[in-house]
């Protein structure tokens, strides 16, 4: 489950410094 949600953090995180 940590393994999911820190996956999914770190995407929106590069996600927004994209913009």
């Amino acid at each position: 489950m940590m393994g999911v949600l820190s996956s999914t953090l770190s995407t929106s995180i590069s996600l927004l410094l994209s913009l």
